[in-house]
């Protein structure tokens, strides 16, 4: 299932739902939802309101609190709106070309990223790997105030002159857990999306020569989606082709096959003596040669950049200096 974030072009105000991508239309499954409540008269028809936002409420992170129960809620919209392509209730669906996108999740307890790809360390690095890297994932947290969707401008910082892209896919945690093993973290994964932690490479290499960060040079802007898929729509995570073209032209190819380590390894080391809970967001870190940095050319203002992983889609942005303030 490939779950979004949506609002409907030229519709003032609108507020951003929960819909389900399905071939060319948008289903906004909370509309949808109450629809299948009143027609079926599931609940005293006062209450539909309420309890369709108990289950399907506006929030990723909430949604994806409610669990099996929220889920199965979806399932039955989606199964209402493929019978019911009309309604007298409310609209269900909308054209996908008369939508917008929005970031799939906004507001997550915790955004991880991590460095998964060997060679990309050492490409950056210039040199060998620590022996730290092969013992832990090591990763950094951002913040989520700055986090971007599908054709969002990324507005880059005036402190920086060295802008760059990272190629990388995520997973969503979907249940909370402590102390998980590999395996019962696997079971904890909602689904993946695209992942582009933008990098002021100016900033953040001069910084983390304090041995702390990245700080600056990553915080201002992350992009994500275009929507989430959910993991039993993916049969194998562990083999996507990923690519990245700016303006068009391919710069980056690789495979998500060349991971060192698996998310399940991952969310099992972070759940050690510390709750991961729905929501939480773990990046692959950037695949090899993915990113200017390993290629030695970096992205100019203007420059539209996209990022495409098999079965996830495409995330695209454009990016806008800011001026001196």
């Amino acid at each position: 299932m490939k779950l979004c974030l949506f609002s409907v072009n030229g519709v003032f105000p609108y507020s951003e739902q929960i819909g389900v991508i399905l071939d060319d239309v948008v289903i906004d499954v909370a509309a949808t939802y109450r629809s299948y409540l009143r027609e079926n008269k599931i609940v005293d028809i006062n209450r539909v309101e309420e309890v369709a936002a108990m289950y399907i409420p506006k929030d990723m992170t909430a949604f994806i609190e409610g669990g099996e129960l929220s889920m199965k809620a979806v399932d039955e919209a989606v199964e209402f709106a493929r019978q019911h392509a009309t309604s007298t209730w409310e609209k269900h669906t909308y054209p996908f070309d008369n939508v917008k996108l929005h970031p799939p999740i906004k507001k997550p307890p915790t955004v991880r990223d991590f460095l998964s790809f060997e060679l990309h360390y050492k490409n950056s690095l210039g040199g060998e790997v620590p022996e730290v890297w092969y013992e832990r994932p090591i990763y950094y947290k951002t913040v989520a105030s700055t986090i971007i969707g599908p054709e969002e401008i990324c507005y880059w910082p005036s402190y920086s002159k060295v802008m760059d892209y990272e190629l990388e896919i995520a997973c969503i945690l979907g249940k909370r857990g402590v102390n998980l093993s590999p395996k019962e973290a696997e079971k904890h994964i909602f689904g993946y999306m695209i992942y582009n932690d933008f990098s002021a490479r100016d900033t953040q290499l001069r910084e983390m020569e304090g041995r702390l960060g990245p700080a600056k040079g990553k915080d201002f802007c992350t992009s994500m989606g275009p929507y989430i898929v959910t993991a039993d729509e993916i049969e194998n995570v562990y083999n996507l082709k990923m690519t990245a073209k700016v303006n068009g032209e391919l710069w980056s190819e690789g495979n998500t096959s060349t991971m060192y380590r698996t998310f399940a390894d991952i969310i099992s080391y972070v759940s050690q003596g510390e709750p991961v809970v729905p929501g939480d967001i773990f990046g692959s870190g950037t695949v090899g040669n993915g990113c200017g940095l390993e290629l030695g050319k970096f992205l100019n203002d203007g420059d539209i950049v996209e990022l495409e992983i098999e079965q996830l889609g495409v995330l695209r942005n454009q990016i806008k200096v800011t001026k001196e303030v």
